[in-house]
């Protein structure tokens, strides 16, 4: 019976702040044995109050489209599942706000993904 591993990568784990229109990169490198095309990127957010839409994209695919209601102000632990088959090799995860007139805060941005 194979056994798999849980293996993740914090790709920041600083706070950053993006209003509409403002974007940030992230880079991950490739991990060997992937066991799945399924990955977890797990992340806290917040905003300054104000409703807020976002969308992270992974290797250049939409995963994520979110909204921060009113009521988060200070950080929430969140988690996406999504699947690319690009999860063995080099990649990106981009953080993007698409509406609002406040600002987003990230902050502990890990991805997990499974291996043998």
């Amino acid at each position: 019976m194979a056994q798999w591993q849980a293996y993740y990568q914090v790709l920041k784990d600083q706070r950053f702040q993006l209003k509409k229109g403002e974007e940030l990169t992230l880079d991950y490198k490739g991990v060997s044995n992937v066991t799945s095309t399924l990955a977890i990127l797990a992340y806290k957010v917040a905003t300054n109050g104000e409703p807020m839409k976002y969308e992270i994209d992974v290797n250049d695919q939409r995963e994520v489209y979110g909204e921060v209601p009113v009521s988060h102000r200070f950080p929430v632990g969140t988690w996406e599942t999504f699947s690319s088959s690009k999860m063995g090799r080099d990649g990106t995860v981009q953080f993007r706000v698409e509406d609002g007139d406040g600002w987003v805060e990230f902050s502990d941005v890990t991805l997990w993904m499974n291996r043998k």
